[in-house]
């Protein structure tokens, strides 16, 4: 769950806003008791503009194992 927070920052630093607060929702669908990662889903969603060439976040969160039907 951190590495998705990291990346959640490091999309935010390429213009990628929609794409961090994708990672940032990962980080906490997957631990969802950790309050940092809610704090950083506020920072981030205070963020500026999108401008970056960004490619799609796709979360395996909802996929986990034993999950699927």
């Amino acid at each position: 769950a951190a590495l998705w927070n990291n990346l959640a920052y490091a999309l935010a630093r390429r213009q990628c806003r929609t794409e961090a607060l994708a990672a940032v929702s990962c980080a906490i669908a997957l631990a969802p008791d950790v309050p940092e990662f809610r704090d950083s889903l506020q920072e981030l969603e205070a963020g500026g503009n999108e401008t970056g060439n960004c490619a799609p976040v796709i979360c395996p969160a909802h996929e986990l194992p034993g999950e699927a039907e």
